[in-house]
């Protein structure tokens, strides 16, 4: 009995070990720094968006956790996330469908790092909030659309509200932006809408919204997320769980040994 008894808990402790805990993302250390943060579409009813680790090198990907939404909150897709400027919580860009389905309802959510628990939400707009990234005179750009064209945004960080810079090219659809500091520049990856349609890499002007430079993708997947990593390397992850390092001169991709295992709608490096 006694023998039974102590493999029964032997058994326990190593199925334990093998238990995966949310521990939420790290922050503060070299190794924290030089990964990426990322964020998912969500799985089940509700859409639950979970957030992971990236090795920018090799692909290496780890689910760190799920968000933890308030109460009631439906079903609820996130589109993207950054860091607030002090880099102590994470921005996350939340959008919720109508029961019709052409209802859209975007805000912003305060995330603790450490319990991924949303600490506020900003002000509900209509639309889709996304492609979040703050420019070098530290606002925080995104885009905004009902229906295209789509605009460039800036949002308050105090209440989440929305003040409009620019209308983008009507053929557009930013599903991401990112800051070069290099230059000052700002960059914008395009989804494909269709066959006929191609991924694109776009230098935008951060005043106007106008293309100053673009480069067509061939990535053997559609394009979902884009990040500058610290390195100063473009990377872009696309829906078949690829993580792919772009030449922005060419548009020639490599895509990293590792597939990710989800799929991102939004990047971030790490703190």
């Amino acid at each position: 009995m006694i023998s039974s008894r102590v493999s029964a808990l032997a058994l326990f402790a190593t199925l334990s070990a093998f238990a995966t805990v949310p521990s939420g993302v790290s922050t503060g250390t070299t190794t924290s720094r030089s990964l990426l943060v990322g964020i998912t579409t969500g799985a089940g009813e509700d859409l639950v968006s979970e957030v992971a680790t990236i090795d920018p090198t090799d692909g290496t990907t780890t689910k760190v956790g799920s968000l933890v939404l308030p109460k009631g909150h439906g079903r609820t897709q996130s589109q993207d996330l950054v860091w607030s400027a002090d880099g102590k919580q994470l921005l996350v860009a939340q959008l919720r469908f109508g029961e019709k389905g052409n209802e859209a309802t975007s805000w912003i959510d305060w995330v603790s790092p450490s319990k991924l628990e949303v600490v506020r939400s900003g002000t509900k707009v209509d639309g889709v909030i996304d492609s979040l990234c703050w420019d070098g005179q530290g606002r925080l750009l995104a885009t905004h659309a009902r229906t295209r064209p789509m605009k460039l945004v800036t949002i308050d960080t105090e209440t989440g509200a929305l003040t409009e810079l620019a209308t983008l090219d009507e053929k557009l659809w930013i599903r991401s932006l990112a800051w070069r500091t290099s230059g000052s520049e700002l960059w914008a990856l395009h989804m494909r809408a269709s066959e006929k349609d191609s991924d694109l890499l776009m230098r935008l002007s951060p005043t106007t919204g106008a293309a100053l430079y673009t480069v067509k993708l061939e990535l053997g997947e559609i394009a979902t997320s884009l990040v500058i990593d610290v390195d100063g390397n473009f990377l872009v992850a696309g829906d078949k769980d690829g993580l792919f390092r772009v030449d922005v001169a060419t548009g020639k991709s490599r895509r990293l040994p590792k597939a990710t295992g989800v799929r991102f709608t939004g990047l971030v490096t790490g703190r």
